[in-house]
This record gives C-alpha cells, sequence and structure tokens, in this order.
C-alpha cells in the first residue's frame, strides 16, 4: 500500500460492499461521518502522505487469527521506514441460547515501538539489516506504543530535552507503578490506586504544559476530591505555582503563580524526587480512604 496513492486506496474502497439501506459513494471523502473542518483537497492530500510513510492502523480480524501470529514481527523488521500501527483483533462467534450469535471480541496483539532495522552505509551503498535478537528495545528497557512517540516527536520540538527528561522520571517512577498513556493531544501519567483502577497524576499537552484538570475526576469517585485538591496544592508547591480553585471543585488545576498559564513540564521535572514524594503520598492517601470505605 505504500505505492498507493489517494486515487488507488479510493478504488480499493468503492469496490467494497457497504451494509444494506447505505448511501452510495461517488469518493472516500463521503466516508467521513458528520461536519469536519478539513476541505477534500487537504484530506486527499493528507491519505496519499501517509500511505506513503506507511503511517496507518492496520487491523486483522477473523474468528480465528491466532496461527502465524509469532511470524508478523519478523514482517515488520523488513519494513523499516514505516509507521503503521498493527492490531490483531479474534471474534470469535458463539450461538446463543436461542437463535442468535455472540462476538466476543479479543486484541491478541498490538505493536509496541521495536527497532525495524539498521541502516548501515558501507563503500557509499546503504544497506538495510535486521537488529541483534539481542539488542534491547529501548536503552531504558522500556517500551511505548507507536502513538506515544509520535506525541514525543511532537513535545521534542516544542521544548527540546522534555522526551528525555519524562523517560528518566518514567525510569525512578517504576517502583510506584506509574504508567503513561496516550491520550488525545497529551500523555497521561497515571498511578495504580483502590479497586486496581488507575488514578491520574497530570498529563503533558503538545505544548509542552503540565495539565491537571482531570486528577480531580478520579479522586472524586471515591468521594474524596479533596485528596486531589491536596495532591494539586503539593504540585503547585513544587513549581512556585498555585491552584487555580474554579467554582466547579472538580475543575481545579495547577497554574504558574499569578497568571491563568498552565505550568510547563519541565518545571515540575526539574524536581522528580518531590514529585515521586508526592505521588507516594497521594497514592498512600487513596488506598486508605478507600479502606475508610470499606
Amino acid at each position: 500500500m505504500a505505492a498507493w496513492d489517494y486515487e488507488d486506496l479510493q478504488k480499493a474502497v468503492l469496490k467494497a460492499v457497504m451494509p444494506e439501506g447505505s448511501p452510495p459513494l461517488s469518493s472516500l471523502y463521503d466516508l467521513i461521518d458528520g461536519e469536519t473542518a478539513i476541505g477534500e483537497a487537504d484530506f486527499a492530500d493528507a491519505i496519499s502522505r501517509n500511505l506513503r510513510l506507511g503511517r496507518m492502523l492496520l487491523l486483522i480480524v477473523g474468528d480465528g487469527v491466532r496461527e502465524g501470529v509469532e511470524s508478523l514481527s519478523g514482517y515488520l523488521q523488513k519494513h523499516a521506514g514505516f509507521h503503521f500501527t498493527l492490531g490483531i483483533i479474534e471474534m470469535p462467534i458463539f450461538h446463543g441460547a436461542e437463535d442468535g450469535f455472540y462476538i466476543q471480541p479479543r486484541i491478541l496483539a498490538r505493536t509496541v515501538n521495536i527497532e525495524r532495522g539498521i541502516v548501515r552505509i558501507i563503500d557509499g551503498r546503504v544497506a538495510m539489516e535486521a537488529p541483534q535478537a539481542t539488542q534491547d528495545l529501548r536503552a531504558s528497557g522500556r517500551r511505548t506504543l507507536i502513538s506515544q512517540d509520535r506525541m514525543l516527536e511532537i513535545l521534542e520540538k516544542a521544548e527540546p530535552g522534555l522526551p528525555a527528561a519524562l523517560q528518566a522520571f518514567l525510569d525512578r517512577a517504576a517502583d510506584q507503578a506509574v504508567t503513561l498513556e496516550s491520550a488525545s493531544k497529551s500523555l497521561q501519567l497515571r498511578v495504580r490506586g483502590p479497586g486496581d483502577d488507575l488514578y491520574a497524576l497530570g498529563g503533558i499537552n503538545e505544548k509542552g504544559e503540565w495539565v491537571s484538570h482531570n486528577v480531580n475526576w478520579y479522586a472524586d469517585s471515591l468521594g474524596r476530591i479533596d485528596l486531589a485538591h491536596d495532591y494539586l496544592e503539593m504540585i503547585a508547591g513544587i513549581i512556585g505555582g498555585e491552584v487555580r480553585k474554579t467554582p466547579n471543585p472538580r475543575n481545579w488545576y495547577v497554574v504558574e503563580k499569578g497568571t491563568l498559564n498552565q505550568p510547563r513540564a519541565m518545571a515540575l521535572l526539574a524536581h522528580p524526587e518531590a514529585w515521586l514524594a508526592a505521588i507516594e503520598a497521594y497514592a498512600e492517601r487513596l488506598m486508605a480512604a478507600c479502606v475508610d470505605v470499606d
């Protein structure tokens, strides 16, 4: 598909059998659901560019797709320049108690960011080699989803050194079960709390700002939003900021002192030990709150 352009993909899609009652399609652009700010020309250019780069979500879906899954990693190694995300979904079908059927989707595999190839220039010639089997996936040993890597690229442009500082912090925080997840236009840090649920610790948006509105929501689900407020106060103290106390306590967030600006993430990452201490205290209080409720 990397050799395709927009027209090639459009021809393939228009050959598909659409559900009964669907309106007829004249172009790929007709499949966009609802209003969109992107015009058809820009849409076609974006599709062609992503096809060329191999940047797409590729799903293999079937009622039995276990065989051959292991060999897919070898296939990925042969396509070092592509940036696709691969998901393998099994959807076994079971007869219901009467005449119906039950379908149970299960995700069997999804791609992580692996080293897909090594480029060597030998006597003026470019050669592509698969990496050694013993080589680590990352220097730190931490795997990241491809979507996370795209966000890290954006953050590096917004503030050089930010991804490295974030990675160093995550390595320090590994013992506290701190995780990093991709969200819409941000990376979110979470910690495992009561009931094995993940509680928000704040996130980093595309501008390199530390965003903290959602910290309140998870603690509020326990009926202890005050714990989130205390955590935000600790963070504000670390960076010399303050908590913006909106009329709705679920929307309190940390800002730079005397402004409404969200703080730079680097301002917090510059104090990893203090941040880890705040996270540990917050997690312990969440656990204690859960015990009190029980």
